[in-house]
């Protein structure tokens, strides 16, 4: 596993997964409860996603 590859996966994935679930959530709370957003929620589900994508990728090159 080549950590470079492993690092730039790790901070793509995090930055698709967060952008995509900061919008998913805004239009949720958005329409649903009013203007509320909750950034912890998204930071920690971004991380999440990313370590498991970047992981599975990594280890899928060998």
């Amino acid at each position: 596993m080549n950590v470079k590859s492993f690092l730039v996966n790790l901070i793509v994935t995090f930055a698709v997964a967060f952008s995509v679930h900061a919008v998913v959530a805004y239009l949720w709370y958005f329409f649903r409860k009013g203007n509320l957003f909750i950034w912890e929620q998204a930071f920690v589900i971004a991380l999440a996603i990313a370590v498991v994508i970047s992981l599975t990728r990594s280890l899928g090159e060998r």
